[in-house]
């Protein structure tokens, strides 16, 4: 199952080294056939040093369309201007513990996931947090200063699994509903060896995005 505060283990492992689900996507694919497309895409990176952080950035974009949600596009702005990508915002919640809540942001740039980007701002008893991943191919950042903020607008049907993945995303699906969440991002990362210029600063506006809500 993927790891509900995903971004504390991934930055701890690189320092150690609501739409239907019968809707298509932008690409034509339904829901559940991208889930499968990233699944996929997940299992074969995790490889090498950095392939576990690579594949866990996968598995939790897999999650919104695994349960159902259709991707939107997003406008993106980058030192290279504005783009047009796709994305899911979702939230898990009543996590107990030191962790209340966590909203994820994962987008990407085209079908072949040469860009993804992950973001995850968690709510607990300690301060509130805010995690940001980019990956470019082989190469990962992480690390800088931003601001996610999100909140789920309405929910609809129960979400409903896509068959035939290999990650763990099942257990998700038990109380689990179809979301939309109004959500907005901005940050810079840290600059540094594995700086990556074009994505150097990443916003993205305020925007209506599907999602799922994980009870």
């Amino acid at each position: 199952m993927p790891n509900r505060t995903v971004c504390a283990g991934l930055a701890a492992a690189f320092v150690t080294l609501a739409a239907c689900g019968e809707s298509t996507t932008p690409h034509g694919v339904s829901p559940a056939q991208l889930a499968r497309h990233i699944d996929s895409l997940s299992v074969a990176a995790d490889t090498g040093v950095t392939g576990p952080i690579r594949s866990q950035i996968l598995e939790e974009l897999e999650v919104a369309p695994a349960l159902g949600a259709a991707p939107v596009p997003v406008q993106v702005t980058t030192p290279s201007g504005q783009q047009t990508w796709e994305g899911f915002a979702y939230n898990t919640a009543n996590l107990g513990g030191l962790i209340d809540s966590v909203y994820y942001l994962v987008a990407y740039n085209d079908y072949a996931l040469d860009v993804v980007l992950l973001a995850e701002q968690v709510y607990g008893r300690n301060p509130t947090s805010l995690s940001a991943f980019l990956m470019d191919s082989g190469a990962i950042m992480l690390g800088g200063q931003g601001t996610l903020a999100a909140t789920t607008t309405s929910t609809g049907g129960g979400c409903i699994l896509a068959a035939g993945l290999k990650n763990s995303i099942g257990p998700l699906a038990s109380d689990c509903n179809l979301a939309t969440v109004q959500a907005n991002f901005t940050y810079t990362f840290t600059p540094g060896p594995a700086t990556i210029s074009a994505y150097a600063t990443i916003t993205i506006p305020s925007q209506s995005f599907n999602g799922v809500v994980v009870q």
